[in-house]
């Protein structure tokens, strides 16, 4: 499974980045640290074409630059 982190705290990044470990699940982890990284991302973009889609993104929802409302708001579009 492709998981896709959004959060610009990397600590809380990285916790749930040893959840996932510690789960012993088959997840592939991507990072990314703001909104607009993770519409990059989703749409292969600035750096991120050879990105892979994930099944699962979990989004933190006060980002700096484009909150995660802001990103969800977009991608509903």
């Amino acid at each position: 499974m492709n998981v896709l982190i959004v959060d610009d705290n990397p600590a809380e990044a990285q916790l749930t980045r040893e959840a996932f470990v510690e789960s012993s699940g088959d997840f592939n982890l991507t990072h990314v640290a703001c909104g607009e990284d993770e519409l990059d991302f989703l749409k292969h973009e600035n750096g991120f074409s050879n990105a892979i889609s994930p099944d699962l993104v979990l989004l933190d929802l006060n980002l700096p630059r484009k909150n995660g409302c802001e990103v969800l708001r977009e991608i509903n579009v």
